[in-house]
């Protein structure tokens, strides 16, 4: 049998921050049991230029996940980010700054349960725009896949 080309193992860091120290001591860990790549399941956890509303202890910072790819790197691993945007959007539509792109806004009545405000409206002009700023800023930080 001819082993998977690509092996991964996923990261969730959105629902709990990790600090780099275990961070790197889990690549080393995924390093030594033959994967190749480390998938960060991370949201809106990377505060940047555009996304500047986390508070101190709720974010990691541009430079902090480059240490993390260039760690990986040296390890031989890929790292690739997850940024659930659409459907997952609540860290980043909790803050008051990006309510308004929220599918359900404060200001609205809610015939339906009040489960969308987690959700983007892509009907707000503003919505694509901030998603594709961040996501810009986002891949400047992880290298090309190869």
């Amino acid at each position: 049998m001819k082993p998977f080309q690509f092996r991964a193992v996923q990261l969730d860091l959105a629902r709990q921050l990790e600090t780099l120290e275990f961070i790197f001591e889990f690549i080393d860990f995924i390093e030594n049991s033959g994967y190749n790549t480390l998938v960060l399941y991370l949201e809106g956890k990377i505060k940047t230029k555009s996304f500047p509303y986390p508070a101190k202890g709720e974010y990691y910072t541009p430079e902090e996940m480059e240490q993390i790819v260039a760690y990986a790197a040296k390890k031989k691993l890929e790292v690739v980010p997850v940024i659930s945007v659409l459907g997952h959007g609540e860290l980043f539509l909790k803050h008051r700054e990006l309510a308004h792109l929220a599918e359900i806004r404060d200001d609205e009545i809610r015939p339906l349960e009040e489960t969308l405000n987690h959700v983007f409206c892509l009907s707000q002009p503003e919505t694509l725009d901030f998603i594709k700023t961040y996501l810009s800023e986002i891949a400047g930080i992880f290298p090309e896949i190869g």
